[in-house]
């Protein structure tokens, strides 16, 4: 199996990516809050997702300082190759596999 590059990226990447699906601008606040992130982690997570081209950011309209980010194309990529993943893995498990993740 392919390990997809959304789940060679940190957790906290991933789940930003999730939060900004809707296509929406949104700011670092509301993915530390929907995803219960500190603020170094979202920011880190939103700037990764951002030099690798998973979204896309603009200076907020009102608030110089804040930043709005939002899904780009390869971003749903992303998370369409994380699925597809995921889809394998929990297959897997319901076939028979539960002792391979036993602890």
């Amino acid at each position: 199996m392919k390990i997809t590059k959304l789940q060679r990226r940190s957790w906290s990447s991933a789940l930003a990516l999730f939060t900004l699906e809707e296509g929406q601008w949104v700011e670092m606040v509301e993915v530390r809050e929907h995803q219960v992130l500190s603020d170094y982690t979202a920011g880190n997570a939103l700037k990764r997702l951002s030099n690798n081209g998973w979204a896309e950011k603009m200076r907020h309209p009102t608030d110089g300082r804040a930043r709005l980010y939002r899904i780009t194309a390869k971003g749903r990529q992303a998370i369409e190759a994380y699925r597809k993943t995921d889809e394998w893995y929990t297959q897997m498990i319901e076939e028979g596999g539960q002792d391979v993740i036993e602890i």
